[in-house]
């Protein structure tokens, strides 16, 4: 048996009992990755931390953000993402959600001015600043 990584990868191999040596044996004759390894949720953690977090992902074309208020949703790694063209006619990109109760503030694709969530009417600018939290003077708001 060939030494595991070390890491939370060479722990997850363990645990399934899998020969790092036998996989390598098994990629080079042409065979596919070993049936664990594709569903296996610690693994799974470790590629999108490791793999999908970090790096740069697409999410469309430049067409369909060519306008003030256009934007586009998509998920990347796990996270709920919303891209905007500003007023400011900068690209951002926020996660896709309310911070009162995390809902989306938008959905699909299109063109808006704010971002708000259905659920309770909390409205974003496009910069991904609060600009008003419907009946919020009924109470103090901790936004830390």
């Amino acid at each position: 048996m060939s030494a595991l990584p070390s890491g939370r990868a060479g722990q997850a191999l363990a645990r399934l009992a899998l020969d790092p040596g036998e996989i390598r044996r098994r990629l080079d004759a042409g065979h596919t990755l070993p049936v664990e390894l594709y569903y296996d949720p610690m693994l799974y953690e470790l590629e999108q931390q490791a793999i999908f977090r970090p790096m740069w992902h697409y999410v469309g074309i430049e067409q369909q953000l060519a306008k003030v208020g256009d934007y586009v949703t998509t998920e990347v790694a796990g996270i709920p993402i919303v891209v905007v063209r500003d007023e400011e006619e900068r690209l951002r990109a926020h996660v896709n959600v309310c911070r009162h109760r995390l809902h989306p503030v938008a959905e699909g694709s299109g063109n808006r001015k704010t971002l708000q969530c259905p659920y309770h009417g909390w409205t974003y600018g496009l910069s991904g600043c609060l600009r008003s939290a419907p009946r919020s003077n009924e109470g103090a708001l901790d936004f830390a």
